[in-house]
């Protein structure tokens, strides 16, 4: 999982462990990142990564050169690829329940291996780790007054794919 402190210019993004905060930089559209509940501990962010709001995001800058946040139809593509989002979401997740709280029927044949890191809700509340692996894409949303960007999870059967203003 993605944990840089720095855009790919060299740049460095803001860290903001404090809740109020967080909801002060995301209603004033700045950019920032956390690390879930504020930790310290080097093999957590090493395995979770860290959170990002959309402000980083839709910079444009925080993938390496050369990559980029994929769109919901590049997602849309790998779900049908891996034969439809119903079946893409065991094709996507490791496979042990080492970070997830379940394991049914999981192969992780895309290699992928998701694991789940929560999410940092707008105001600061931290959110489904164990349980929940989401990811930004580049394509803006359509549901105010969420209408930033769209996520792409992996919770449920089916993933989802909406709207919203959060990490």
């Amino acid at each position: 999982n993605l944990r840089t402190k720095k855009y790919n210019d060299g740049t460095s993004i803001q860290h903001v462990p404090d809740s109020a905060e967080w909801l002060k930089l995301n209603l004033f559209s700045t950019p920032a990142y956390c690390f879930w509940n504020n930790t310290k501990n080097k093999d957590s962010i090493a395995k979770f990564g860290a959170l990002y709001n959309w402000y980083v995001v839709g910079t444009l800058k925080l993938c390496p050169l050369g990559w980029h946040v994929p769109s919901l139809s590049e997602w849309s593509l790998l779900l049908d690829y891996l034969g439809g989002a119903e079946i893409a979401f065991y094709k996507l997740r490791e496979t042990t329940t080492t970070h997830w709280e379940w394991d049914t029927n999981v192969t992780n044949e895309s290699g992928f291996s998701a694991i789940p890191g929560g999410y940092r809700i707008y105001y600061g509340e931290y959110r489904l780790i164990g349980n929940y692996a989401g990811w930004w894409t580049s394509t803006v949303g359509d549901l105010p007054p969420y209408e930033h960007a769209t996520v792409m999870s992996l919770r449920t059967v089916d993933p989802l794919r909406y709207g919203y203003h959060f990490t």
